[in-house]
């Protein structure tokens, strides 16, 4: 069996465009994306901000975490009516993360296959030599805006996730300063 060539990898700031992107690639036929958009392999260890959801590698320690085994059985049923879905992620909850583990979650005969994570822009140099051993020929790709209308967008995002009645034209100017 061949093994699967990582395309692509997508990083970037929070609110520049990632999900957009993935929305946009994912329509092209030749285009072919893990079921989750964010994977987080790469910054999986706890000294990142963002999801440590791989934190534990190996399957037989999180099935002792009665919570993780009860979330990860519920998003897994969750996927029913879809059974590509729910394989996906029965892979993903009830493997042990490996380098073949992650290389098994794309679908190897895609013309063009990748992640994004946006996440990785922060990697430490050790995980960018991990992420280039493992897919040394990807292509990355990083999502720029400018800087104050990318934080203008995360301050709507936050305050409209938290206060879903959130009225931006009260913003007072020492919220979005504090923020």
């Amino acid at each position: 069996m061949q093994p699967v060539k990582i395309d692509f990898i997508g990083i970037g700031a929070q609110k520049a465009g990632t999900t957009w992107l993935f929305y946009q690639l994912k329509q092209l036929p030749d285009f072919s994306f893990p079921v989750l958009k964010e994977l987080h392999y790469f910054s999986r260890s706890p000294e990142y901000a963002s999801s440590n959801f791989l934190a534990e590698p190996l399957l037989a320690n999180r099935l002792m975490d009665e919570e993780w085994a009860r979330l990860a059985l519920e998003k897994v049923r969750s996927k029913k009516d879809d059974p590509r879905k729910a394989q996906w992620y029965a892979k993903w909850f009830f493997s042990d993360y490996t380098d073949e583990w992650y290389l098994s979650l794309f679908d190897a005969s895609a013309p063009f296959k990748g992640e994004i994570s946006p996440s990785y822009a922060l990697l430490k140099p050790k995980d960018i030599a991990e992420m280039h051993r493992l897919a040394p020929e990807a292509k990355i790709l990083f999502l720029l805006r400018n800087p104050v209308d990318r934080a203008w967008s995360q301050y709507r995002f936050y305050k409209g996730w938290r206060q879903k009645d959130f009225d931006f034209s009260q913003a007072k100017a020492e919220d979005i300063i504090r923020f």
